[in-house]
């Protein structure tokens, strides 16, 4: 609307412009006319002077003119280039919308999915001896904070909790570098998906200096080793991106974010290590749309969105049902967490509108 109104302004200036020039140079001739007439019947030296200096004038006024009119045509190709670049704009902002490949990435997606979905196992708080599963959603807790502090992307988040899932599937950590576990996770997680990542010294300097530059350095190490530099998966904020965007719901912030909401909150609970991250992403959309009254969220049982985990006798829900049964252990953690002690992502999300609505339903 700024950039018609301006157009506009500019079009009544130049035709304004136009035709003050056009008064003045008519205006110009006629007295340069009369003044022609006057100096042939009263002709003398003294007025061929002034008749020299009234084409003098003439001459002036006509570089006026032609200057006043190339002014004219500079205004007018700078409006003509304003509308070309906003023109420019709005098609390079559609090249970006990537929808015709949507379907391509989904099916990538659970291609790799397929390849790590056993890295985590589960059961892994069966083998270690110093740390629970309350142990790990105040970590991660934690570095939700951490990773809002930091001002880092949610995908360096999704992918640290892998991390640290993926190496207690395969190695037993004591009680003490249970948190240095989350930072170098953090670390490493950073640098794959951040521009600009802080110092190694902000990493110990967030844990109170509980341990040194080469204790995360170690740990570091460790890590890589451990997952063998395996570090990058398909999260459920992957997977989650995708399906919004083909269902229609990313356009929808509030919507959007409060799966994200969903999906956050969830990854701090261990049942959702007996999901796929792409069974996450979906029956967390699944909720959204059952929540708005969505009536395509039928659509979400389609499996080619997710991939199914195998699950033992302990794991929550069949495979039969496995998008409602996610969704179902998802609700139940969202009352439980709401109203416990891990406040990082209600202090993130409780300003969307969608929060005031789902903490009434929750609360007792």
């Amino acid at each position: 609307m700024e950039i018609d109104n301006f157009n506009d302004s500019l079009n009544k200036s130049i035709n304004k412009e136009k035709m003050n020039i056009d008064n003045e140079f008519i205006h110009k001739s006629k007295s340069s006319l009369e003044t022609d007439a006057s100096n042939l019947e009263n002709y003398s030296t003294s007025n061929s002077i002034n008749v020299e200096n009234d084409k003098t004038k003439q001459k002036e006024n006509a570089n006026k003119f032609e200057n006043s009119n190339k002014l004219i045509k500079n205004k007018e190709i700078i409006l003509n280039e304003s509308e070309e670049n906003k023109e420019s704009l709005t098609s390079n902002s559609c090249l970006q919308c990537a929808e015709e490949y949507i379907n391509d990435i989904l099916k990538n997606l659970i291609d790799e999915e397929k390849t790590i979905i056993f890295d985590i196992n589960p059961n892994y708080f069966y083998r270690q001896n110093e740390i629970n599963q309350s142990m790990r959603s105040i970590l991660i807790d934690w570095i939700i904070d951490v990773v809002n502090n930091f001002n880092y992307k949610d995908e360096t988040l999704y992918n640290t909790i892998y991390i640290i899932d993926s190496y207690l599937s395969k190695k037993i950590i004591e009680r003490k570098n249970f948190q240095l576990l989350g930072i170098a996770s953090l670390l490493i997680s950073s640098k794959f998906n951040e521009i600009y990542i802080r110092k190694i010294e902000d990493y110990s300097f967030i844990t109170n200096n509980s341990y040194s530059l080469d204790d995360i350095k170690h740990m570091e190490e460790e890590i890589a080793k451990t997952l063998n530099f395996n570090f990058l998966v398909p999260s459920s904020l992957s997977f989650y991106e995708i399906i919004t965007k083909k269902f229609g719901i990313s356009d929808d912030i509030n919507k959007y974010n409060f799966g994200q909401f969903l999906m956050q909150t969830f990854l701090m609970d261990f049942h959702s290590l007996y999901f796929s991250y792409s069974t996450i992403a979906i029956a967390s959309l699944f909720i959204v749309m059952k929540f708005y009254k969505i009536k395509d969220y039928k659509l979400l049982y389609d499996t080619q969105f997710y991939s199914i985990k195998i699950k033992n006798e302990n794991s929550p829900g069949n495979e039969s049902s496995i998008i409602r049964e996610c969704a179902n252990v998802i609700c139940n953690v969202i009352n439980e967490i709401i109203n416990s002690k891990l406040t990082s992502t209600v202090r993130k999300y409780s300003n969307f509108e969608f929060y005031g609505f789902i903490k009434n339903i929750i609360e007792p």
